[in-house]
């Protein structure tokens, strides 16, 4: 019968919890503040369902605890606890020191919390606060304090629950009047916890949790180092190959067409021979033959021109016309 009730807790929970991811999701997905209030309290339900699906793990015995888990600050177990009850807004945090809870245990006592803020909201006027706060004791234990503003309970019935907290758990027909203080008193049992209610001065009841030294720190967790992402390997830049510079040749002045004959040419311009700076077998060149007449402008040949007669024909008539010249001038002496 235990094995069933714990096979059943544990299929709850896991329905639970999918539901609650769902709801977180559509949290962080939304902005609409009506829809959002609406979805803070299935969200509350969610939780105060995952609640008593844990106290029937409890009742049938099993753990359920995370050995593998890390130290958790006192700051959020308190939270935690605060977030299982339905009048959560009535629950203020007192002071609270900064101190870790060890990891297996973390769990089990934000339950405790749970159901001992659930018990002081449940018996205390709706607008009255419920405190719970936290302090080191003098022999080095921490005190858990869920205090409320409550009726109070009378001295002969807080006696008998102290004494069922304060011994082994038992299973009788006083627990279905009482089921949180019974799991209350399970929890304790299990990690050694002491748990005393106690009447307040004036009005109201404080419940209070001694923590075993060895269940709590001053250091939490190391600080979870940044993964740094695998190396990517790239190939390495070839530097582009630089072209050798052209050879830059000094600007050479410009020559005129002149100097760039007579530098061409072998001789000056007045039929000498160029000097050089490098000997040469080469024979002394000779003065270059007479060029011909150009042709006339008209393109004709010169013998075409003044009537098919050749040169030495001109020549001839000319000196003709210069010998009768000089005659008529010894005639006319």
């Amino acid at each position: 019968m235990t094995a069933t009730l714990a096979s059943l807790a544990m299929r709850d929970l896991t329905l639970v919890d999918s539901l609650l991811d769902i709801v977180e999701e559509l949290e962080e997905s939304t902005e609409d503040s009506e829809l959002l209030d609406r979805l803070f309290k299935i969200d509350n339900l969610a939780t105060r369902m995952r609640r008593n699906g844990e106290n029937l793990l409890v009742l049938a015995g099993q753990d359920s605890g995370d050995p593998q888990m890390e130290p958790v600050p006192l700051l959020d177990v308190a939270r935690a606890a605060i977030s299982e009850i339905s009048d959560y807004e009535r629950v203020r945090l007192g002071r609270l020191p900064e101190l870790f809870i060890a990891g297996p245990i973390a769990d089990d006592i934000s339950h405790l919390l749970a159901e001992l803020l659930d018990n002081a909201t449940a018996k205390s006027p709706d607008h009255a606060q419920v405190v719970i706060s936290s302090q080191p004791m003098a022999d080095g234990r921490l005190l858990l304090t869920v205090e409320d503003e409550g009726i109070g309970i009378p001295k002969p019935q807080l006696d008998a629950l102290n004494e069922r907290l304060s011994g082994s758990p038992v299973l009788d027909q006083q627990v279905v009047r009482h089921m949180g203080l019974y799991v209350v008193s399970r929890i304790a049992h299990r990690h050694e916890l002491e748990v005393q209610l106690e009447a307040r001065a004036f009005r109201g009841m404080s419940a209070h949790v001694v923590v075993p030294a060895g269940m709590f720190s001053e250091t939490g967790p190391a600080p979870e180092r940044p993964e740094r992402p695998a190396p990517v390997r790239t190939p390495m830049p070839v530097p582009p190959v630089r072209a050798a510079p052209a050879a830059v040749s000094e600007p050479k002045p410009q020559e005129s067409r002149t100097d760039m004959q007579q530098s061409q040419s072998p001789v000056t311009a007045a039929g000498l021979p160029r000097r050089s700076a490098h000997r040469t077998t080469s024979p002394l060149p000779t003065l270059p033959a007479e060029p011909e007449k150009e042709a006339a402008a008209d393109g004709r040949p010169e013998e075409e021109q003044g009537g098919g007669a050749s040169k030495a024909e001109r020549i001839r008539a000319d000196l003709e016309g210069f010998l009768e010249g000089e005659r008529a001038a010894n005639t006319d002496e």
